[in-house]
């Protein structure tokens, strides 16, 4: 270390101190082992409180790695290795493949012949400590030993590293090479020792040409005098000195100073021919005492260092006020600019420079700038030292949950932080001044960076349990603060308006008052007074604000008025009394909600109510139980505080989630100002054998999570059985109807008539009322004729006696009657056949939903009857021209579905008659079907609805042949449906309304699709947008339909249990369509079938 030797040599003493001034201005950081980046007030500030000791760079070193060498010397890194050596059998503890290997090659053939002679190669473990990190290690301590020479430090310190380097780092071959690995590298004390060798390294190189070193080392002499200098006017005068940057080379020992900080003087003038730094300081300091051409200032006061000392502070100020010790001590001015990307130290500024953004304490706080924050507190921190109870004041208007976070941050500097609102404080005056009586009400006013102004009203109570304090009984009981006034001036980007939001208006009254300037431009400028303001406190609008709280304006009203100063004072004397056991102050909560799901729609589930009180615990058990649905892995609530979401959300999850049933818990809200979260939500279940949980708080919007639904979907209803439909319950529920047998009997009674012909028969008698007539036919049968049997009613009213009529002849107990009578030879009545046909639409859609003439069970006689109609009628229909009977009996073939016979009977595709289409597509498995049904997809959206939503009930597994793209369309369309449409109707000649059988489709084919969900569809997630807005459309129209009392009938069928009693009264299916959306009560749902009533 012969270079550096040098530097320690008498004659370079002024070298020596100009590193160590340098060093100790920049600031050296433990923690991590390196030197701070600094800014210009930063380094001001340090060069002031310089106190001309010895700050060289080995005082560094070895301050960084002392604690380093305390740990490595208890733990040195080492390595184990092996070694094999032939020794008694009695001594080797291990063996290994290579002593197994010795063993083999032994004479003997059994194992006890080989070792008779009593040996074995056995495996050897030692530790081997010649490693990278520890050769660095041992070098770094050999060169502090060499230092030491030249270079004193602690002796103790230096006698350890010498016993150390001779007892325990011999086998360590300090010369060999060194390769950096993770140890040297990322090792919390190696890698000190590894900086340190590298530091010293470049220590060595730099001072290599001493004379170059020298003269550098001059020159950041020159200029660390004209940042002394700028020190003493920063710290003594108002001189403005901008906050900057600064550009530091500690490894070179270079800093370069720029005039352009000063904006108002030449730094020149304040400098002096003294070639000690000390003398040039005190020198430098006398003239600018003595120079009245300068405005001087109260220095900033200094720092303090008692740890036991409790520290009230009012620290929401742009000049924060502390009391301690029974004294008043104001801070100096605490801003950052934010230059070049980085926060700046700007404390203590004359000047603020308006070109770049500035942040303040109470700006942090209000904006809710976290990182800034944090670098306030340091400032706190560093200025009341090692004391850990901190007392601060907290303005009213900002809630609790917004400050949070902020109230953790200043726990992490100060263990014992504590906060009492303002309001409180400001009442504290009054109550120990003896000015207050039970029920009297104080209103507190105070405005926010938004020129927002907050009401906070206090009730006087008196408690017995304090009757022996010093408020004797009374009790400050704080209400929650509401707005009382908004800002009527609206945006307002002026100096001023700038100001105001980040200093608050104690802050621009402040730096008026310190004649603080701002930079704008290359110009200095005044900043403007504020504006006097009429005070105008409406005691009425605030009576109107707080007409739901009891107690409040009984008695006497009074305003408060507050001091900061003596804010602190009464701080103190509540401590004290709270310390002795009596509390004089507690709040009423305000109003606080979590939003949850009641399993159709989101609802508040109140936490806090107006009226609800702490108890002595300090907690709110809450009357309602929470119900943890299962299945649930996390609840996540947005919170609501006096029913205003206040962009925080409660979450509540544990490793024991989620529960496979439901879990019902008491919840108890503990509040306190001591805790780190000031509200506490605890969970406990029922189950005793379920710990209790605790919710957390989580600022920000928080994305809900998105619910797995490929579990949650309709089921389809079962398909009736042949015994089912062969023993079907009448609809007037006496007896049982044989659906097949009421088919075959109708089609043969068809067939029946239309094999019949007419006969021809002369009227001989009309009855005088005209009621019947008598007629002979060809054979000289009589028979009878009621008027009501002829086909056209117009020709009773010709007939006269002698007449010919045409007519079907019917034997009953060897008389006759006529049937399907008329005056020309017409055939038989197709409108009965048409009627009769018609009648076979219950039974053949009841039979073949689910079921096919292919089916196994399907009754024989049942097919071949079918079968044998469709030929029956195709070669009658072809003599017959009745465009009735022939799409009455399309529509019979349609309900036949994959037994349809399209070859002979084609199908429309663009039928208006969109039933004959639902039911021909059946399960859509044969091409034609296929067609159908994707002339359907691509038709227009009334017709898709009309169709699909029958169909899709008819076969189960038709759903799943609609593709992701179709079902989103459709689900799209149907939200813009209902969303835009009205849903009710008045039907002629009625005064009831009913829902539009559309509207009414919509929704049964919108829970059809979701059975898409079993085949991972992502249908219709209740996290979605559209699908949230289709669910309050829906809500909203089940009030309606309640409220109007309006008809909805669905083609399905569905059986609920016991309904919420706030649904009891919605129709079944928006409650049904709302629960499987949503995930929730769908167990208590069953679809049971469809309504086959045609």
């Amino acid at each position: 270390m012969y270079n550096l030797s040098k530097l320690y040599e008498p004659e370079n003493k002024e070298l020596l101190e100009t590193i160590s001034l340098l060093n100790f201005a920049i600031g050296f950081d433990k923690s991590v082992a390196s030197f701070r980046e600094s800014d210009l007030f930063s380094f001001l500030e340090r060069i002031q409180s310089y106190d001309f000791k010895n700050y060289d760079d080995l005082f560094y070193i070895l301050d960084m790695i002392e604690d380093s060498f305390e740990h490595i010397s208890q733990c040195i890194s080492s390595q184990i290795r092996r070694t094999h050596v032939i020794m008694p059998i009695s001594r080797a503890k291990e063996l290994d493949s290579k002593s197994i290997e010795w063993i083999a090659k032994q004479n003997g053939i059994t194992i006890k012949q080989k070792l008779a002679q009593g040996k074995v190669l056995g495996m050897k473990r030692y530790s081997f400590i010649d490693n990278p990190e520890n050769r660095v290690f041992k070098i770094v301590l050999m060169r502090l030993v060499a230092i030491a020479e030249f270079r004193a430090f602690d002796e103790g310190l230096c006698n350890k590293i010498v016993r150390f380097i001779r007892d325990n780092l011999n086998e360590v071959n300090h010369k060999a090479q060194i390769i950096p690995n993770n140890i040297l590298l990322h090792h919390k004390h190696y890698a000190k020792f590894y900086k340190a060798y590298k530091w010293l390294n470049h220590l060595e190189y730099i001072m290599n040409d001493f004379k170059l070193f020298k003269e550098r080392i001059n020159a950041t002499k020159e200029n660390l005098k004209k940042f002394i200098a700028l020190s003493l006017l920063h710290k003594n005068t108002n001189v403005r000195i901008l906050p900057s940057d600064l550009s530091i080379n500690q490894k070179e020992y270079s800093v370069c100073f720029e005039s352009k900080w000063l904006l108002d003087c030449r730094i020149e003038k304040y400098l002096n021919n003294k070639n000690d730094l000390e003398s040039f300081k005190n020198e430098c300091l006398n003239f600018i005492k003595t120079n009245d051409a300068i405005e001087h200032i109260i220095p900033p006061p200094d720092k303090i260092n008692s740890s036991k000392s409790k520290i009230f502070i009012d620290i929401f100020r742009l000049y924060p006020i502390l009391y301690v010790a029974s004294k008043h001590i104001t801070m100096p001015l605490l801003l950052k600019q934010e230059i070049n990307n980085k926060i700046i130290n700007a404390n203590h500024t004359k000047i603020i420079d308006m070109n770049n953004s500035f942040y303040t304490l109470a700006g942090s706080l209000l904006l809710k700038n976290s990182e800034v924050f944090d670098v306030f507190l340091r400032d706190i921190k560093e200025f009341v030292g090692e004391s850990n109870m901190l007392y601060y004041v907290l303005p009213d208007y900002i809630h609790v949950f917004d400050f949070n976070d902020e109230h953790r941050s200043i726990r992490a500097y100060f263990d014992q932080a504590f906060f009492i609102n303002k309001s409180i404080l400001a009442a504290a005056k009054m109550l120990f001044s003896g000015e207050l009586k039970e029920k009297d009400t104080l209103l507190y006013f105070q405005k926010n960076n938004k020129e927002e102004i907050y009401v906070t009203p206090i009730l006087v109570r008196y408690k017995h349990e304090l009757k022996e304090g010093k408020s004797k009984g009374l009790y400050l009981e704080k209400h929650p603060s509401k707005k009382y006034k908004e800002n009527i001036k609206g945006i307002d980007e002026s100096i001023v308006q700038i100001l105001f939001k980040k200093c608050l208006q104690n802050g621009v009254k402040a730096l008026v008052k310190n004649n603080i300037k701002y930079y704008k431009n290359n110009k200095t400028y005044n900043i403007p007074e504020l504006p006097e303001e009429e005070i105008n406190n409406d005691i009425h609008e605030v009576k109107r604000l707080y007409k739901n709280s009891h107690g409040l304006f009984k008695t006497n009203i009074k305003i408060i008025q507050d001091d900061p100063k003596e804010n602190l004072k009464y701080y103190k004397e509540l401590i004290k009394q709270k310390e002795e056991g009596f509390i004089l102050w507690g709040e009423k909560l305000p109003k606080l909600d979590i939003g949850v799901n009641d399993g159709i729609k989101d609802e508040k589930f109140n936490l806090v109510k107006d009226n609800d009180e702490l108890d002595f615990k300090n907690e709110i058990c809450i009357k309602d139980q929470f119900i943890i649905p299962a299945n649930a892995e996390k609840i996540i609530a947005p919170l609501f505080l006096e029913d205003k979401n206040i962009n925080y959300s409660m979450v509540l999850e544990s490793n024991m989630m989620p529960f496979k049933e439901e879990v019902r818990c008491r919840l108890t809200l503990q509040y306190s100002y001591d805790d780190e979260n000031i509200y506490t939500l605890i969970f406990e279940p029922l189950d005793r054998n379920l710990p209790p949980m605790q919710a957390k708080w989580h600022k920000g919007a928080m994305g809900q999570i998105r619910k797995d639904m490929s579990s949650i979907y309709p089921p389809y209803p079962l398909v009736k059985s042949i015994y089912e439909l062969q023993h079907y319950p009448k609809k007037d529920g006496n007896g049982k109807n044989d659906l097949f047998n009421w088919v075959e009997t109708s089609i043969k009674k068809i067939q029946e008539l239309m094999q019949k012909e007419k006969v021809r028969a002369t009227i001989y008698h009309i009855d005088r009322n005209k009621y019947f007539c008598f007629a002979i036919d060809d054979l000289g049968n009589e028979i009878f004729c009621h008027r009501n049997n002829f086909i056209n009613k117009a020709d009773w009213d010709d007939v006269n006696e002698g007449d010919v009529l045409f007519l079907v002849k019917c034997e009953t107990n060897n008389k006759y009657r006529g049937a399907f009578i008329s005056l020309e030879n017409l055939s038989l009545k197709t409108d009965k056949i048409t009627k009769i046909l018609r009648n076979t639409r219950f039974p053949m859609i009841s039979i073949f939903n689910g079921h096919s003439l292919k089916d196994s069970d399907m009754p024989t006689s049942f097919g071949d009857a079918i079968r044998n109609f469709i030929v029956f009628m195709k070669d009658k229909l072809n003599d017959i021209n009745d465009k009735e009977l022939k799409d009455e009996f399309l529509f019979f073939c349609s309900i036949l579905h994959d037994c349809l016979p399209i070859g002979e009977y084609p199908m429309d595709y663009n039928s208006k008659n969109h039933r004959v289409l639902a039911y021909a597509i059946g399960d859509a498995k044969l091409l034609w079907q296929k067609e159908i049904l994707n002339s359907v997809i691509n038709d227009k959206f009334e017709k898709q609805i009309s169709v699909l939503a029958i169909s899709l009930w008819r076969s189960k597994d038709l759903v799943f042949e609609i593709n992701s793209s179709m079902a989103s369309k459709l689900t799209k369309k149907s939200i813009q449906w209902i969303s835009s449409k009205d849903p009710l109707y008045k039907s002629k000649n009625s005064n009831v309304l009913s829902a539009k059988p559309f509207f009414v489709n919509i929704l049964e084919v919108l829970l059809s699709l979701l059975r898409l969900r079993k085949k991972g569809f992502d249908i219709l997630n209740p996290i979605d947008k559209d699908t949230q807005c289709l669910m309050q459309r829906l809500l909203t129209l089940g009030k309606s339909i309640i409220n109007k009392q309006a008809n909805l009938q669905s083609y399905l069928k569905l059986e609920l249990e016991e309904k919420p009693s706030k649904y009891k009264e919605m129709p079944d299916l928006i409650y049904a369509l709302l629960s499987f959306i949503n995930g929730e009560n769908t167990n208590s749902i069953k679809i049971i079938g469809v309504n086959d009533e045609a």
